[in-house]
């Protein structure tokens, strides 16, 4: 091989890279920048209202987590609102934030019990 072909094949190889390298950042970027819907508030405000949240994404303050054998993991972001993502998370705690897009919100008992999914969390 001549060393002018050489130097294509790694002119091409770096170009591959940088573009992959780039791709992959923009994922990450594009992924903790979801746009939110609603705070916990005002989530609780539209829900009292009869809104439907539906795939709405709100963020939300975390107040405290627990495990619950029938429920599975329940965020608790006020005195009325509940939250139960479909897989459980680790590394939550009181005083992050996570972005949850709503499946489904019911009330039970003067509380918003909200199922869906957390689609990211901030440190």
């Amino acid at each position: 091989m001549s060393k002018f072909s050489k130097k294509w094949i790694y002119w091409l190889v770096g170009i591959v890279c940088v573009g992959l390298i780039g791709y992959n950042a923009y994922s990450v970027y594009d992924h903790y920048h979801i746009p939110v819907d609603y705070t916990t508030t005002q989530a609780e405000s539209a829900l009292n209202d009869k809104d439907n949240l539906y795939g709405k994404v709100i963020d939300v303050d975390i107040l405290k987590v627990k495990s619950d054998k029938e429920y599975g993991q329940v965020i608790q972001a006020g005195k009325h609102l509940n939250f139960f993502p479909e897989a459980k998370q680790s590394g939550l705690k009181k005083g992050k934030h996570v972005k949850f897009q709503v499946m489904k919100a019911v009330k039970y008992n003067g509380s918003w019990m909200i199922k869906g999914r957390i689609v990211t969390h901030k440190q």
